[in-house]
């Protein structure tokens, strides 16, 4: 009982959004994988996006936002969405964001005044 994780870049592709195709050494790796995540962002915020999950079958995405003090990413708040309503089979991370997300986006950055743009220094 191993748990291996694989880190795969993927495709430059035109479209904004990641998915299982875009993974680099084509369709066998997302074959065989049991979990496929893809970590990407939109230009302002950062996403886990489950696509693939052959445990339970939860798919969807969570928001995620970098905590310079432990140098780890943590899921961003949602204010009035339970986890339940977050990660669903149509969740659309890439997606114009709904009041709620703007919402949780201010109150996160005054909530965690340590929260640093991280991906933004590699683009």
């Amino acid at each position: 009982n191993v748990h291996l994780i694989l880190v795969v870049h993927p495709r430059k592709e035109a479209e904004d959004k990641l998915d299982i195709d875009s993974i680099y050494v084509g369709a066998k790796v997302t074959q065989e994988a049991d979990l496929v995540m893809i970590l990407q962002s939109d230009g302002t915020n950062k996403y886990m996006d489950v696509k693939k999950n052959r445990f339970d079958g939860t798919l969807g995405y969570s928001p995620l936002f970098f905590d310079r003090q432990t140098l780890r990413y943590m899921e961003k708040p949602i204010v009035g969405a339970s986890s339940e309503k977050r990660i669903s089979n149509n969740a659309n991370p890439m997606s114009s964001r709904s009041a709620a997300s703007s919402q949780s986006s201010t109150i996160s950055k005054n909530k965690h005044t340590n929260v640093d743009d991280h991906w933004g220094q590699f683009s």
